[in-house]
């Protein structure tokens, strides 16, 4: 009941570090420094406002970019400021204002602009989105995300340390964070852990509350998989092969002449090395034929790179490796490419993937089946969830297609979704008789059939146009069909201020409000594709960490 209390105290004061007036700049601190210090002082005629909004912009370059308020203060910072705006008679902000009139009015303004996210949750539905991680002091924290198609929000960072193992408290928490969000909105609430005690408690708090699905990243439940896979004998050690020959070429680049990774913003460290397998077999030829300088190829390592690259029995395991993950891995960079309506397809994707896979050994006997059996592990103890089915029932490019594999499984869990998403019975009857004028093609559905098959049209706006005469089938299709399937991994958060945000002291309301404010930012400049100071190098930094383990 103690920690009971506390949490619920915490996501209160939360709440109200998180309000607040706006203190007036004039009661901010007059120790402000001028950027150009021949400048004379301010003059009763000078721009009031021009000021403020000046002092919110460096404000918001503070907030954005994570760094310390002591920056300010720096004559190096002051110096490019000079230099990129000229004789500017602007007063720089002092940290006191940082922290005060400019922070508050950030973080009022940032609420606004959720707002109109939040209004759109009704209508598209919406996933939390859970960032769980274990920082170098033990703590288990998490981000809570909230994303819907017109973007994702950043809610609050939490310490739920005291939560794990206690199924009570983890409830109780996440109880608390669907009120927040509202029952009402939440299609999904999706985790990248894949232990144990979350997924008992997934199953528990989809009993509770009924019309959400506790559904697993596919990005997660795919590196699951490949993880598996590198602890088949063979695949391990073919992984050290490919590691000393990338571990070479690395350091010695003027011998390559291409990339090892083609896809720089993938960040994983167990994805990257079958991504270098990939472009190291379709690069075969070039590979064999390099000719590296005799001072390389005396050396111990240069030697056993050589060998590897003239052994037959190294380019057969890459290409069996390669052969049982690449299908694999182009959902992953499918999910990286395709930012909407991703839940349609991943059923179907997932087919596509094992089918790929026994058809790349088709020369090779039964040798698919090993990689089947830990993507059927890893499908049926994680990924698969009524949703996905149902998504792939209600998305009409593949239904009408005449290539839709619509078997009991897809039935059963297409009506699971129907009873989870409404207590009414009426409503559920509605929505079964509209499936069937769906499946029939009837009335509007066989006009628009062929537009679903033969168009470019997007899925959900197939179900605005087309689900006009089946108002409850399409609401759910349409909630349905907004969701993604990756979880928050894909927006490469910097932790380190949710960790000092979740940090008792007196600064505390202040590290709370960065956190805010900096990741909503973040999340804004993502969805609107300003991403190259977030993955710059990623790929480059996932392959030196790969290389520098073992």
């Amino acid at each position: 009941m103690e920690i009971e209390q506390r949490t619920k105290k915490g996501n209160g004061n939360w709440h109200s570090n998180m309000d607040g007036g706006v203190e007036d700049p004039k009661a901010a601190s007059s120790s402000n420094f001028i950027i150009d210090l021949c400048t004379p002082p301010r003059s009763p005629n000078t721009d009031y406002s021009s000021i403020r909004k000046a002092k919110k912009t460096i404000g918001r370059y503070f907030y954005e970019s994570g760094i310390d308020f002591s920056s300010v203060d720096l004559p190096s910072f002051h110096r490019m400021l000079s230099l990129s705006s000229g004789l500017v008679k602007y007063e720089f902000p002092t940290r006191d204002e940082l922290k005060g009139w400019i922070l508050e009015s950030a973080v009022k303004e940032m609420k606004e602009q959720i707002k109109r996210i939040r209004s759109s949750w009704d209508e598209t539905g919406c996933s939390v989105l859970l960032d769980e991680w274990t920082d170098i002091r033990g703590r288990n924290l998490v981000n809570i995300l909230v994303e819907c198609p017109k973007g994702a929000i950043y809610l609050r960072s939490d310490d739920i340390s005291d939560f794990i193992g206690k199924k009570d408290l983890m409830l109780l928490f996440l109880e608390e964070v669907v009120a927040e969000v509202g029952e009402e909105n939440v299609v999904q609430i999706m985790t990248s852990s894949t232990t144990a005690f979350m997924k008992e408690i997934g199953k528990e708090l989809m009993d509770r509350i009924r019309p959400i699905h506790w559904t697993f990243s596919v990005w997660r439940c795919i590196e699951l998989m490949l993880e598996k896979f590198c602890k088949i004998n063979f695949i391990e050690k073919t992984l050290e092969k490919v590691k000393t020959v990338a571990r070479f070429v690395l350091a010695h680049p003027e011998t390559l002449k291409f990339d090892l990774v083609e896809h720089p913003n993938i960040q994983s460290t167990v994805i990257v090395p079958f991504l270098i397998i990939d472009k190291i077999v379709s690069e075969k030829e070039t590979m064999m034929e390099m000719c590296f300088p005799s001072d390389l190829t005396s050396s111990v390592e240069g030697k056993e790179v050589s060998e590897l690259l003239a052994s037959e029995s190294f380019w057969t395991d890459v290409s069996i490796v390669r052969a049982g993950t690449i299908p694999l891995i182009r959902i992953v960079l499918w999910m990286n490419s395709m930012t909407k309506e991703q839940f349609g397809y991943i059923y179907e994707m997932m087919d596509l993937a094992k089918e790929a896979i026994q058809a790349g050994f088709k020369r090779r006997g039964n040798q698919y089946l090993q990689f089947w059996k830990v993507i059927d592990e890893v499908w049926d103890g994680f990924l698969h969830t009524p949703l996905h089915s149902a998504a792939y029932f209600l998305n009409p490019q593949l239904y009408y297609s005449g290539n839709a594999y619509i078997d009991t499984e897809v039935d059963l869990d297409m009506l699971s979704c129907v009873v989870r998403s409404t207590k009414d019975h009426r409503i559920q009857d509605k929505i079964t008789l509209q499936m069937e004028e769906y499946i029939i093609c009837w009335d509007v559905f066989g006009s628009g059939w062929s537009v679903a098959v033969e168009s470019d049209i997007s899925i959900v706006q197939w179900w605005h146009e087309y689900g006009v005469k089946s108002p409850e089938l399409q609401r759910l299709a349409i909630r349905i069909l907004n969701q993604m399937c990756d979880g928050a991994s894909k927006f490469h958060l910097n932790r380190s201020l949710a960790e000092r945000a979740v940090c008792e002291g007196r600064n505390r309301s202040i590290n709370q409000k960065r956190a805010f404010l900096h990741y909503n930012m973040h999340l804004q400049n993502f969805a609107s594709g300003k991403t190259d100071y977030i993955l710059a190098d990623a790929g480059n930094a996932a392959v030196n960490n790969w290389i520098a383990t073992g």
